[in-house]
């Protein structure tokens, strides 16, 4: 239910904070990410808001990921409990999803050391 409403809860961002986000230098939106990633406090009331809709996003993004996983799961232990597959097999598969979602995450985090991210943009080399 949680990833369901993540998914699907209003509280899309408004094109204005996506331009602001935008016009934001590379450093500026590495040190808002990871600012709002650890929980830190911003002090600007402008970045904080920022790092709000930053995380409103990632929780978005996290979910759209998720539910498929959650789906197959389901269906998987549905099948289990029917008898139709082997409860050791849903076990595995499970596990298996669960550390690489933990794998995922935790790479994911690592980059909260401030360092930016190399950029996709065109002018990156300007």
């Amino acid at each position: 239910m949680v990833t369901l409403s993540d998914a699907f809860r209003s509280g899309v961002d408004s094109p204005n904070w996506e331009l602001r986000w935008k016009l934001l230098e590379a450093a500026d939106r590495s040190r808002i990410s990871t600012a709002a990633r650890s929980g830190a406090k911003l002090d600007d009331p402008e970045e904080a808001e920022l790092a709000a809709g930053f995380m409103r996003r990632n929780r978005r993004r996290l979910a759209y990921i998720g539910l498929p996983l959650l789906s197959i799961v389901v269906v998987l232990t549905a099948m289990s409990a029917a008898g139709l597959i082997e409860g050791g097999l849903v076990t595995m598969i499970v596990a298996v999803a669960t550390v690489g979602i933990g794998l995922w995450k935790y790479l994911r985090e690592k980059h909260m050391d401030g360092t930016p991210r190399a950029s996709t943009s065109p002018d990156a080399g300007l």
